[in-house]
């Protein structure tokens, strides 16, 4: 028994006529439930005050302004609100294509755009009220001229009359929301032209649904004629015999193709081999010896190293060719890269070599170690 009052209970119960009787408990949901309830409304009275206070700080911060500013009409009103007649809504609309592109690329939400154009207007001299900067019309602004910049780029594009076609793949964070989703970048290139197109979201990341999508794409910019080779990874979604997607976009664009595998993707496959022999198969995405250097990386002095030379070998697999390797990687630096970690494959290979590079010796931290990643 876990108390007397338990204990008194089972003993009247044995007598005739039964006596006792046991309180109830405490409804232990209704009691959580009354607490949430509490913990809400404070939230909600700290919130308020939280405001009250901020629009007493910003008056008195801003005597210049303090008077035109009005808070409450920098918010939408609500559908229920019958003071607010559409005769006195501000009309001036100063979200312009320019100003969207830079809240887009700043990553600004639609709440800090409103905050920081009313401001600014204020600073300005200019009355916020005058301007429609209430969030809901700034959200509707922002789209038309997203839509309105993407057809001026696809009327001002002038593309090569043949055009290579890249695309690839990658799991990345949605816009909106905190769930990850698969994006498909696609780009053309040309003699005269490289331009990123679009990056369409798929729902699955199946050869089928990234061919509809790269598809639909070069439909919108209407440069599905101009295609003469394809450029992608060689992952078995884009090369499948049947359902890959370089042979189902092909089949969509009702012409043959030239398929032109990645040469990045290429070398991995021989690097892996060279890995294979000398330490053995990984037996998962990672490799262990890598990420095990990666994290030793700050104990380690990059002054102190030694280069290829100290080993006799590899003066005797490449003898004289030494100086022709180091004046090769030498003059590949100077010309355009097109990737960082070429540059540093080079750089890595002069100082193996005894060399210098044309920047110095300089040892960059690990980065990426798993199997798609082995040019790093």
């Amino acid at each position: 028994m876990n108390s007397e009052e338990e204990k008194a209970f089972l003993i009247g119960q044995r007598k005739q006529p039964r006596e006792g009787k046991i309180s109830a408990k405490k409804d232990v949901k209704l009691a959580m439930k009354e607490k949430e309830t509490k913990a809400k409304e404070a939230r909600k009275e700290e919130r308020k005050n939280r405001q009250k206070k901020f629009k007493e700080t910003y008056y008195e911060n801003n005597n210049d302004c303090s008077q035109d500013l009005n808070f409450d009409s920098l918010s939408e009103a609500s559908s229920g609100d019958e003071e607010l007649t559409r005769s006195c809504r501000a009309r001036k609309n100063v979200l312009t294509p320019a100003l969207t592109i830079t809240c887009d690329a700043l990553g600004l939400s639609v709440r800090d755009a409103s905050a920081i154009i009313a401001s600014t207007a204020c600073a300005l001299g200019q009355d916020p009220a005058d301007l429609n900067v209430c969030r809901s019309s700034l959200h509707r602004r922002r789209r038309s001229n997203r839509q309105e910049v993407v057809k001026k780029l696809r009327a001002e594009f002038v593309p090569d009359p043949v055009l290579t076609l890249h695309w690839d793949g990658k799991i990345v964070p949605d816009l909106t929301g905190k769930e990850a989703v698969d994006r498909i970048a696609v780009v053309i290139t040309g003699l005269t032209t490289e331009k990123l197109l679009e990056v369409p979201k798929i729902k699955q990341g199946t050869g089928k649904a990234t061919a509809e999508a790269v598809f639909e794409v070069l439909k919108a910019w209407e440069l599905g004629t101009q295609i003469s080779a394809f450029s992608f990874d060689t992952t078995s979604v884009n090369t499948g015999m049947f359902n890959g997607a370089a042979v189902l976009l092909e089949e969509l664009l009702l012409h043959p193709v030239l398929f032109l595998a990645c040469r990045h993707h290429i070398m991995e496959l021989i690097l892996e081999a060279v890995y294979t022999a000398l330490l053995n198969p990984s037996g998962g995405p990672d490799i262990i010896f890598f990420k095990r250097f990666q994290q030793k990386w700050q104990c380690i002095d990059p002054t102190k190293f030694a280069n290829g030379l100290s080993e006799q070998e590899t003066i005797r697999a490449l003898g004289c060719e030494i100086d022709e390797i180091i004046q090769f990687a030498t003059d590949q630096i100077k010309t355009h890269q097109p990737r960082d970690d070429y540059y540093e494959l080079l750089s890595l290979a002069i100082i193996f070599l005894g060399g210098v590079p044309p920047k110095g010796i300089i040892f960059m931290a690990p980065g990426a170690f798993n199997k798609a990643r082995w040019m790093n």
